[in-house]
């Protein structure tokens, strides 16, 4: 999956497509790592939403809806983060978690002109449970916005690539945009 993601479609050099609409692309319950579904299922269920996913965009087009932006939202629980039902540890599932956001991100950048990249945090990200359930610190210490400061950092280092896209952070448990 690391190796799909880093690949790069060639981008426009301008803005191109214009418009007054936006498209919502929402990530959520993936609980990579977790066996139930498998994590290779996951993620090939997921390529092929991809794929939807563009081809909707492409599809509003044609019927006249001028989007020029889309809004990438996690709504949490991306890794499983549970101490049990898994075949992937921690360090894997984030490491495929921000894989699979960033080749969220590549899919749709040369679609559009502008993208948000946002999220939530979810149970299932909680950093640092007990094992009676209970948070030590906050439940805002959680890998769901943790994936969203890091791919920010990652599209910073490659400015002139990611000029279009913006990553907002979560400060509190609720977000509005």
């Amino acid at each position: 999956m690391i190796k799909q993601a880093a690949k790069k479609p060639p981008l426009t050099k301008r803005n191109i497509f214009g418009g007054d609409t936006a498209m919502l692309w929402m990530m959520s319950d993936w609980q990579l790592g977790k066996d139930d579904y498998g994590v290779e299922n996951t993620i090939k269920r997921y390529d092929v939403a991809l794929q939807d996913g563009v081809a909707l965009l492409r599809n509003y087009r044609k019927m006249g809806k001028k989007i020029d932006e889309i809004f990438l939202v996690g709504m949490g629980d991306l890794t499983e983060g549970q101490a049990f039902n898994v075949s992937l540890n921690l360090m894997e599932q984030y490491a495929l978690a921000r894989a699979m956001i960033y080749k969220t991100v590549e899919t749709f950048l040369p679609h559009v002109d502008k993208i948000t990249l946002t999220g939530v945090p979810g149970n299932h990200g909680e950093m640092t449970r007990s094992g009676k359930g209970q948070v030590l610190s906050s439940r805002l210490d959680n890998s769901d916005t943790m994936h969203l400061e890091i791919m920010d950092e990652i599209f910073a280092a490659n400015k002139e690539r990611y000029k279009k896209v913006k990553v907002i952070v979560p400060e509190s448990y609720h977000l509005n945009l």
